[in-house]
C-alpha cells in the first residue's frame, strides 16, 4: 500500500512539472542559434522552451535537436522544429535570417558583442517576445547587479589587456567590446582601445602580442581560459613574462546573465593583481 502511494505521488509530481513545463512553453517554441542566447533564455528559466539549438551549444541537452552553425544555420533542420520564435546572433546575415525562417516564426536578431547595454538590450526583447512575467524588473535587477559588482573590484586604474583563444592565434577585447566596456566599468585600463576583436599573429619570426605588450605597457593579462578544457594557456605565456590572471571563459565568453559569476570570480582574485 505504502509503496502504491509513493509511485502514485512520483506520477502525480512528474506530470505536474510536465504540464508545467507545456503551459509554460505553450506557442513557445524557441530556436537558440548561439550558446550565449541560450544563457540569456535561461536567465528567464525558459531552457525547456527551447526546441533546436547550433551545433556549437554546450548549454542545452545533448540529445536537443542540432539547427546548424552560427554563420550558416540549417534551414531543413529549422524547418522540421516548427518553431515559433528563431533568435539569431547579429553574425547572421540578414539574407540567411529571412531565408530560413518558415512561415508562421518570428525571428529575431541579437547583438551584445559591443557593449553590456546591448546585452541589457538583448534581454529586454527576449522577454518581451517570450511574454515573460516582470520581465523589465528581472533585467533592471540584472543590470544593478553587475555594476554593483563590478564597482566592487578594488585595485582600479590597473592597465590591462583581455585575452582569449588558446590556439594559434589569441585575441583581445578592445574597450568598445562588452568585455572592454565591463572591465571598463570595473575601473581598469583596457589598453586595447580596437573597436571590437583584435587578432595577434603569432609565428616564429614575428609575435605581434610581445609586439603590443612592448608599446602599450599593460601591468598585466587577463586571460580567459574555458575551465572545462584548461586552466592556463601556454600561448600567453609572452617574451616579456607578463603576469596573466586566468579567469574562467565559460563565464565572460558569453555576453549574458552569466556574467555575474564571471565578476564574482574576479572580485575573489584580487590578490592576484
Amino acid at each position: 500500500m505504502i509503496i502504491r502511494t509513493i509511485t502514485s505521488l512520483i506520477l502525480l509530481t512528474a506530470l505536474t512539472l510536465q504540464a508545467d513545463t507545456t503551459d509554460k512553453c505553450k506557442n513557445k517554441r524557441v530556436i537558440s542559434q548561439s550558446p550565449y542566447i541560450t544563457h540569456a533564455i535561461d536567465f528567464f528559466g525558459l531552457q525547456e522552451c527551447i526546441v533546436g539549438a547550433s551545433i556549437y551549444d554546450k548549454a542545452v541537452k545533448k540529445d536537443l535537436p542540432r539547427t546548424g552553425k552560427v554563420f550558416v544555420p540549417n534551414k531543413e533542420k529549422i524547418a522540421k522544429l516548427n518553431p515559433d520564435f528563431i533568435f539569431t546572433s547579429d553574425w547572421t546575415k540578414r539574407a540567411v535570417m529571412a531565408d530560413i525562417t518558415p512561415n508562421g516564426a518570428k525571428a529575431f536578431m541579437l547583438h551584445g558583442f559591443q557593449s553590456m547595454e546591448q546585452v541589457e538590450n538583448n534581454l529586454y526583447t527576449i522577454g518581451n517576445v517570450l511574454k515573460v512575467k516582470d520581465f523589465q524588473t528581472k533585467v533592471k535587477n540584472f543590470s544593478d547587479e553587475w555594476r554593483e559588482l563590478a564597482h566592487s573590484i578594488k585595485h582600479k586604474n590597473k592597465r590591462v589587456i583581455l585575452m582569449s583563444a588558446c590556439s594559434k592565434d589569441p585575441y583581445s577585447y578592445g574597450t568598445n567590446t562588452y568585455l572592454g566596456d565591463l572591465f571598463s566599468e570595473a575601473g581598469f585600463d583596457v589598453v586595447d582601445k580596437s573597436n571590437k576583436v583584435k587578432v595577434f599573429k603569432i609565428t616564429k619570426d614575428k609575435n605581434e602580442l610581445d609586439e603590443f605588450i612592448k608599446e602599450f605597457r599593460p601591468d598585466f593579462i587577463f586571460g580567459f581560459v574555458p575551465y572545462t578544457k584548461a586552466s592556463t594557456c601556454s600561448i600567453l605565456e609572452t617574451d616579456k613574462k607578463l603576469p596573466i590572471i586566468y579567469l574562467n571563459g565559460d563565464n565572460f565568453l558569453h555576453p549574458a546573465p552569466i556574467i555575474l559569476q564571471g565578476l564574482k570570480e574576479l572580485r575573489s582574485k584580487e590578490d592576484e593583481y
